[in-house]
């Protein structure tokens, strides 16, 4: 091989190594940053929960779903919660996810098709086994409607508790 030819070689290595001087330092991440920054995107999520003896308790259902690393709640949207024990469905335009509990917001309403049960909040959190109505709560049924500053409905028992600024009118039966 041509000398030349070798000192040219060895000259563009030295060049290229040089010119590329990002090995040579250590790349440092703020892991607590970038957690803020890094969203987990999940599409189409379902998420089931189960008892102690494995029944199906409820189960969530979404378009999509965005996970924040902890950082900030997650966020649904068009969240759908059902508990086929008790009959009862929940769903809104956008809801927030943390460890002990979901809230639906916007346009939030829950249903129980059996009793023609029907309630609209502002915000409905899902926490346990309750539901907690929030924000000019209406309940609507065959026999009464009811408004209040919140509505408690347990989904195992489906007993339903109005407090704060009540107002109640009672249908006749039939």
């Amino acid at each position: 091989m041509n000398p030349v030819w070798v000192a040219g070689l060895i000259l563009a290595a030295l060049i290229w190594v040089s010119w590329d001087d990002t090995r040579a330092r250590p790349v440092v991440v703020d892991l607590a940053a970038a957690e803020q920054d890094v969203a987990l995107r999940v599409v189409n999520p379902r998420l089931r929960q189960f008892d102690a003896d494995g029944a199906l308790k409820s189960t969530m259902t979404a378009p999509e779903a965005l996970d924040f690393g902890g950082s900030r709640p997650g966020q649904i949207t068009q969240p759908a919660l059902t508990w086929p024990l008790s009959g009862w469905q929940a769903e809104s335009t956008i809801g927030e996810t943390y460890p002990d509990r979901t809230l639906l917001k916007g346009d939030a309403t829950a249903t129980h098709a059996a009793e023609r049960r029907t309630l609209n909040a502002d915000q409905i959190e899902y926490q346990g086994d309750v539901m907690t109505a929030t924000g000019n709560a209406k309940i609507h049924a065959p026999d009464f409607t009811a408004g209040a500053g919140q509505v408690r409905i347990e989904t195992t028992t489906a007993t339903i508790e109005l407090t704060q600024q009540v107002t109640t009118t009672l249908w006749p039966a039939r």
